[in-house]
């Protein structure tokens, strides 16, 4: 996805190898990068690509604001379980979620700003719902590993090489 390519040279850049999970063949991996073709909420699949994985980078989502509960089940939630139930089983000693300002955009509306990032969840939509669940979730498996496991939860706002307007650099994310 979009996250990931702009990710990706940052993180070759810092000697980090890289193994990358899709549903479909990624256009120009980096040299050197292990493609793996599945689906995120595959069990049998994620647990045989975190073997001997240190790291989880987990960038896989539907990004829809606007997205039914529908939409969002099986990648936004499902395969938010699998990705964690497989690194807890894989021994992966950290997990970073993508999650999203979303889960925390009702604060926005209610010109609660600016958001601080103690404050719990309170998302604006349901796309929102499931990156606090996704967020809820990382806690869990953090909890129930005796904290072997950690997780890093990064609410991204607008992903992008460049700000589109002034207004969204207050969100904005570039490479």
């Amino acid at each position: 996805g979009r996250v990931a390519q702009m990710a990706m040279p940052g993180l070759v850049a810092a000697g980090y190898d890289l193994r990358l999970l899709d549903r479909i063949e990624p256009e120009d991996p980096p040299e050197g990068a292990q493609t793996l073709l599945g689906d995120i909420t595959d069990r049998a699949f994620m647990t045989h690509a975190f073997e001997g994985v240190d790291v989880v980078l987990h960038l896989a989502a539907s990004p829809g604001a606007r997205a039914t509960y529908e939409d969002l089940r099986a990648p936004n939630l499902d395969g938010v379980d699998v990705v964690m139930r497989a690194a807890s089983d894989a021994k992966v000693r950290r997990v970073v979620l993508a999650s999203s300002v979303h889960a925390a955009g009702a604060y926005v509306e209610m010109g609660n700003v600016p958001v601080d990032p103690r404050w719990p969840a309170w998302p604006c939509c349901t796309y929102g719902a499931s990156k606090a669940f996704a967020e809820a979730l990382g806690r869990r498996y953090v909890y129930r590993s005796a904290k072997e496991l950690t997780v890093a939860c990064l609410r991204f706002g607008a992903v992008q090489p460049q700000p589109w307007s002034d207004g969204i650099r207050t969100c904005w994310i570039g490479p």
